[in-house]
């Protein structure tokens, strides 16, 4: 059927399509000095299902509070007037009182009088209208807000508004009085809008764009040394040098300390320099190739940084020859500059000998 819905072997039913003349009250069992009747609901001739009710959107003035050994939550009408669905429900409970009165009269053994009868329905007088007590079990009922997130133990901000899951358990009767028991199998709880919200969790880390934004130049970690130099008066193009040995932007000391970071162009789009890696130093003098005749005309080319990048580097050690540390240095031979000098033979040289025996024997 449309108007239930399935919830184990129980049937929930919507508080506006209750057919009251279907309720019906079984056998009593007797405990101590209370006699317990359960209330049943006989859909399309199933009987023994549980009254079970979803209950309109109801007004919560206070958390939950404990009477005696018992833990109850108040549900009052205070919005009958404006919400025509607080006002069928609260005459739905009234006739649900009745029906249930119709029935047990009728067992003569209990002797119950309409006098006699404990009504859930109370008066509150601080709100001048009645509300009804529900009792919640915080270890089995469970409360839950609109995000369907868990409320433990039922503790919610009140006062505010709610949904429940309302069961009319059984009937109990004493001497001289008599009611009905009822128990909240669980609750939507609404955010209240009356009391204070609850704290935002890690609220200073909300304000972490703003706060940058708000940071000024002088406050840097990177530049505050440079600032602290500017103002015991070293000269700008001293720390310029300085800045750009550290691979930041020399144009940032020309600032006030106190600028924002963020009214900087030249630092908008520039991240934090890793100094673990190569950058480019620039030529702030001149951007022209430096070589030996333009060195020599322009002394300020010889204080200028080189300027280099790693694509110079992979590139000039393309260039470098390999050496092997393992083989042994091959001796140095003297060069032969005599290429072109013909070797006498041996005859030669005997012919020569002979040649001078003359002389020395003469001699």
């Amino acid at each position: 059927m449309n108007n239930y819905i399935n919830l184990m072997s129980s049937q929930i039913c919507y508080y506006e399509k209750v057919e009251v003349d279907k309720i019906n009250v079984g056998k009593s069992q007797y405990f101590k000095m209370y006699h317990l009747c359960p209330i049943y609901y006989n859909i399309d001739g199933i009987k023994h299902n549980n009254l079970i009710l979803k209950t309109p959107r109801l007004f919560v003035p206070h958390k939950i509070k404990k009477i005696g050994n018992k833990i109850f939550l108040e549900l009052s009408f205070l919005s009958q007037n404006e919400d025509p669905g607080v006002l069928f429900f609260k005459n739905i409970l009234l006739q649900i009182e009745k029906r249930i009165y119709k029935i047990i009269k009728r067992r003569r053994k209990f002797k119950v009088e309409k006098k006699d009868f404990v009504s859930i329905l109370k008066c509150d007088d601080y709100y001048d209208t009645q509300k009804i007590l529900i009792p919640v079990n915080p270890n089995l009922g469970e409360a839950y807000d609109i995000n369907n997130k868990r409320i433990p133990k039922w503790e919610f901000a009140a006062p505010t508004y709610g949904f429940f899951i309302i069961q009319f358990k059984n009937i109990w009767i004493n001497e001289n009085k008599w009611g009905l028991n009822l128990y909240t199998h669980g609750g939507l709880i609404l955010p209240s809008q009356i009391v204070d919200p609850p704290p935002l969790p890690k609220m200073k880390y909300l304000f972490i764009d703003e706060q940058e934004n708000m940071k000024i130049i002088g406050d840097d970690k990177d530049y505050q040394k440079f600032f602290k130099m500017k103002d015991v008066g070293v000269p700008l193009p001293a720390i310029k040098q300085k800045m750009m040995l550290a691979a930041l932007n020399p144009d940032v000391i020309e600032y006030d300390k106190k600028t924002k970071i963020a009214d900087i162009p030249a630092l908008k789009s520039v991240d934090k320099p890793d100094k673990n890696k190569f950058h480019t130093m620039p030529n702030r003098i001149n951007k022209t190739k430096h070589n030996s005749d333009s060195n020599s005309n322009n002394p300020l080319n010889e204080r200028a940084p080189l300027a280099f990048n790693v694509n110079d580097l992979l590139s000039q050690s393309k260039k470098l020859n390999k050496v092997d540390t393992t083989k042994k240095p091959r001796r140095k031979t003297m060069p032969n500059i005599r290429s072109g000098m013909l070797v006498p033979s041996l005859n030669d040289i005997t012919s020569a000998i002979k040649r001078l025996r003359p002389s020395i024997q003469g001699s």
